[in-house]
């Protein structure tokens, strides 16, 4: 996906194994990709640490539209 000009859609719900490890490699990702514009991640363990690496890949991400994070053991603030 670092070359990626075709996919516009990734669904990788219920990947329990991902984490926050996951999450950052997917986060790097989004920094530099142009293409993707929906993600879906629920149920896949990534938590608050997680939700923070994807937050912090958004600000300069402008092609992502749609970010599915629901079931992810998230601290509502």
């Amino acid at each position: 996906l670092w070359d990626n000009k075709l996919v516009v859609e990734l669904g990788l719900e219920g990947n329990y194994a991902m984490g926050a490890g996951g999450a950052l490699a997917l986060a790097e990702l989004l920094k530099v990709n142009s293409t993707l514009q929906k993600l879906w991640l629920n149920a896949s363990r990534i938590g608050d640490e997680g939700v923070c690496h994807l937050s912090q890949a958004l600000h300069t991400n402008e092609t992502l539209k749609l970010l599915v994070l629901s079931q992810n053991s998230v601290t509502v603030v």
